[in-house]
């Protein structure tokens, strides 16, 4: 029940931005004070991935600028980045606002980060790094360009030997991550 409140709340906040006059953060905390803690962390959260249209511009998060939005899912983004250390451009997907208050989705997303940090393929993007800026979890991972399966089938369904090709790298690429992980040494052997 106390999520959904704050999530109507934050959904009030987030509506009146585009406002003339936007609620500020001061008077959202002062009109909840019984959510001051929890709509603190929210807006702080939000504040960093606040964005303008489609992209944000080099927004500093951790050791990477956060570029331009790539995606969006259930619950995350997935910027390119350009990791500084490594000046290296990067994929870098984090858990979105409310999710980052919900104990159950954060253990997921990091579970799927720790997965798929731990597939070997070349058809399968590497994890670089699992982290967390400003208590939000992220995973940094390969960046790879060429678009995605929805992208490429947007117009029209794929050919029968193209969607074969595709579903049998797929399926292969998961088959061998699955054996590496389960059998580490049975792979080394093959």
């Amino acid at each position: 029940h106390r999520d959904s409140v704050l999530e109507l709340i934050y959904y009030e906040y987030v509506l009146s931005q585009d406002r003339e006059q936007p609620i500020s953060d001061l008077e959202l905390q002062q009109r909840f004070p019984d959510f001051q803690a929890d709509l603190q962390k929210i807006l702080n959260v939000d504040h960093l991935f606040r964005t303008t249209g489609d992209t944000k511009s080099d927004e500093e998060f951790g050791d990477y600028e956060l570029q331009e939005i790539l995606g969006r899912g259930g619950m995350g983004v997935v910027y390119q980045a350009r990791q500084r250390k490594l000046n290296r451009l990067v994929a870098v997907k984090t858990i979105d606002t409310l999710s980052s208050l919900n104990p159950v989705a954060v253990a997921r997303f990091r579970s799927e980060a720790e997965l798929i940090a731990k597939l070997q393929h070349p058809n399968i993007v590497q994890v670089y790094e699992i982290s967390a800026q400003l208590g939000v979890p992220y995973f940094s991972m390969e960046l790879v360009n060429g678009g995605t399966l929805s992208e490429a089938m947007s117009d029209r369904p794929l050919m029968p030997m193209i969607a074969a090709r595709i579903i049998e790298t797929l399926a292969r690429a998961v088959h061998l991550s699955l054996i590496h992980i389960s059998e580490p040494t049975r792979l080394r052997r093959i």
